[in-house]
């Protein structure tokens, strides 16, 4: 029997009984009112359906895997905020749609050029390739507009600069208790050297997708507003971007992101990863992309192209094509340079402390790398090459386990990818190697046996010693090495509105891993049930289990022994929109098991939303109760934020959280604000180190204006 506990026992029942009473009554009416709205409300046809999917679904997928969701939040709140127009829209503005694969593209280009414009989105359900999945996930992004065609060429700058739109937005925001790192009396190594605000610029052109350019300025809490080096804030970005429709399709100067085959050598692009959502195990997106974020990792710096060599247009008789994508980057990066050469690279981006700002832009990196790609009606086939290069060589690593890991100053890889359809199976992969021959595989196909029914598998077979620098390929660990897997995944379409997933993988690491002292193996199997409800209504019931080795840190033992544990996790979600409001319920448990411990923990969440569409003014509240046992089965649930921030707080030990975000439109002029505020009774601090707060509640405030001319 799962045992529930609110609080500690530190307080007394009293005081426990008056600190959650009130949240867990409003919680649990809200959850009742959201069960009687589904019942009452009546059935909808697919259309309708469609259009009622909240977009945030897909980012609690990405949160719960473990994905890097912040930088993705900003480009499909940006993407959300301005539709693509689909009988407008280029095949370049396809590629950026998330989560579209090739074949979706190139089917979509010839449903539009062959019967001319679509009327209702409902209709690309006539599209081959489409399913109601990915139509679910398409509505939020897309819409039906002006069917004229308009050729894409490099405008003339002074028409782009009357005709563009452009965007300016500021982000302020702050913990409003005290942290021990602004206390004056805190050592010299523990002060942090700025004030708690953290604040960003975010401005932005575009012209139509062909000419847009961005500039983001960036200043984390704790940090200085005034950086030397950089001349300003301590995180400078800038870009520009051009597109053509001729010979040179993209060219990106400043800060960009690349992405080649299935992210092997280069894998800045969107992925699902492993999830219940039913989507192909297959990393797609644009080669190119611009870096507009306030993100400090995962992007390049200097100049990239993408060249059209021969255009590949199958509508036009031209059945064969080849694209050349080249950049080259150089970057600074944060790393502790000694007599032994550098330690680890940090990726925070944060420069507080006397010692973040000591290894702050210590590295120098240089990147040359290419990707050509030769196109046929049903195969693509593609080559990449890479070279990187430090200003001094890698430490030697002193954990065994790091054996593998980067100990020289440059290096470089090599790939070919390939993907073909025939006769609806879709065959997918990448084979890479580095500067020594170690070789890393991967490879995946997907197909229908049923109309109503899709499976996908992918098999991988990282080599401990394979090193890719920039690689982000499908993976249990961390990184792509010292891993071999097979993954299996399928979604069924029980009835209309009734759709069952699963997925199981099963993988192994040949080689030691962090906390890990000898080879290990694991399984992970998830299924998930979604129903569609009323006009408005899902449900989703969740269910994930997870098996890996670690190490035993038995203190009666002369060595480490690793041990196998076990985590289950089981979520189950009601969401309903009636008329101006939106109610959300999630109900999130876990079980954590090992050889000698078994721990629960639980959270409850409400979400209730009031966004009428013929006035100027939204809120949204969000309230969260939680109890864990211990840290091993701590919660991240995703939360969300203003545009240009990120929200994912971790819920471990027993207390409440509650969040509210207002916003107010006024013509192109926006305010929003958010005040969060989480409270754990018996709790003496919050944190460890510079970041620790005294007493038992944390504050948050941010308030984001935006202006769009």
């Amino acid at each position: 029997m799962m045992k529930i506990k609110l609080f500690n026992n530190r307080l007394p029942k009293s005081k426990q009984s008056e600190a959650i009473n009130p949240l867990f009554w409003g919680i649990l009416t809200a959850f009742i009112v959201n069960l009687s709205v589904l019942a009452e409300v009546p059935r909808a046809d697919s259309i309708s359906q469609i259009e009622a999917v909240d977009w945030h679904i897909l980012l609690e997928d990405m949160a719960e895997n473990g994905m890097q969701t912040e930088e993705w939040e900003e480009t499909l709140t940006e993407l959300a905020n301005n539709p693509i127009q689909l009988n407008t829209a280029s095949k370049e503005q396809l590629e950026g749609i998330p989560f579209l694969n090739a074949d979706q593209v190139e089917n979509l280009s010839y449903y539009l050029y062959r019967y001319g414009p679509i009327v209702s989105l409902s209709e690309l359900l006539l599209v081959e390739g489409m399913d109601s999945r990915t139509m679910r996930w398409l509505s939020p992004f897309v819409c039906v507009g002006d069917s004229e065609k308009t050729q894409v060429v490099y405008p003339p700058m002074k028409k782009a600069l009357r005709y563009g739109k452009q965007e300016l937005r500021i982000l302020v925001g702050s913990i409003l208790q005290k942290k021990s790192g602004y206390d004056a009396a805190s050592g010299s190594s523990d002060r942090y050297s700025g004030d708690p605000l953290h604040a960003s610029i975010r401005y932005g052109f575009d012209y139509k997708d062909q000419l847009q350019w961005g500039l983001v300025m960036e200043k984390d809490a704790g940090e200085k507003w005034w950086n030397r080096e950089n001349g300003g804030f301590d995180y400078l970005s800038f870009h520009l971007l051009v597109k053509d429709s001729k010979r040179m399709n993209t060219l990106i100067l400043g800060d960009y992101k690349v992405r080649f085959g299935q992210g092997l050598v280069f894998g800045s692009a969107f992925s699902l990863g492993k999830t219940t959502a039913g989507g192909i195990p297959e990393i797609s997106g644009s080669f190119l992309s611009r870096h507009f974020s306030a993100s400090e990792i995962g992007f390049f710096r200097g100049a990239a192209l993408r060249l059209t060599l021969k255009p590949y247009i199958p509508v036009r008789g031209h059945r064969f094509g080849i694209d050349l994508t080249s950049f080259y980057s150089v970057r600074k990066l944060d790393s502790s340079i000694e007599k032994g050469g550098f330690s680890s690279i940090s990726e925070t981006g944060l420069h507080r402390l006397p010692a973040e700002i000591n290894i702050q832009k210590q590295l120098m990196q240089s990147v040359l790398g290419g990707h050509i790609q030769f196109r046929w009606t049903n195969l693509q086939i593609g080559i990449t090459a890479a070279g990187w290069l430090f200003n001094t060589a890698a430490a030697k690593p002193l954990e065994i386990w790091k054996l593998y890991h980067l100990q020289e100053n440059k290096g470089g890889n090599i790939s070919a990818d390939f993907r073909t359809v025939f006769h609806g199976l879709l065959v997918f992969g990448e084979a890479a190697l580095d500067q020594k021959g170690h070789g890393a595989i991967l490879a995946g196909t997907s197909f229908k046996p049923y109309p109503r029914m899709t499976v996908s598998m992918l098999g991988r077979n990282y080599t401990p010693e394979y090193l890719a620098l920039f690689s982000n390929a499908f993976s249990e660990g961390t990184s792509t090495k010292n891993e071999k897997g097979l993954y299996t995944s399928t979604e069924f379409i029980l009835a209309k509105g009734i759709r069952v997933s699963a997925y199981y993988d099963v993988f192994r690491f040949p080689w030691l891993s962090y906390n890990v002292s000898a080879p290990s193996c694991g399984q992970e199997i998830a299924t998930e049930l979604n129903a569609s409800v009323g006009r408005n209504g899902l449900v989703r019931l969740l269910f994930k289990s997870k098996t890996k080795e670690k190490n035993a840190m038995d203190p009666s033992l002369p060595t480490n022994t690793i041990t196998p544990y076990l985590k289950n996790q089981v979520r189950l979600q009601i969401s309903e929109k009636q008329g101006f409001w939106i109610l959300k319920t999630v109900l999130h448990a876990n079980e954590y098991r090992s050889e000698n411990q078994q721990q629960f923990g639980y959270a409850l969440a409400q979400d209730i939303g009031f966004e009428p569409s013929d006035t100027k003014f939204s809120i949204q509240l969000h309230a969260v109760l939680f109890s864990t046992d211990s840290w091993e089965n701590r919660m991240y649930l995703w939360e969300k934020d203003l545009p240009g921030a990120f929200s994912m707080p971790m819920l471990y030990g027993q207390g409440c959280r509650m969040a509210v975000i207002s916003k107010y439109n006024l013509k192109n002029f926006c305010v929003q604000l958010k005040i969060a505020d989480s409270v754990q009774p018996g709790m003496e601090s919050l944190g460890v180190g510079p970041e620790r707060i005294n007493g038992s509640r944390r504050t948050e405030a941010r308030l984001l204006l935006s202006w769009k001319f």
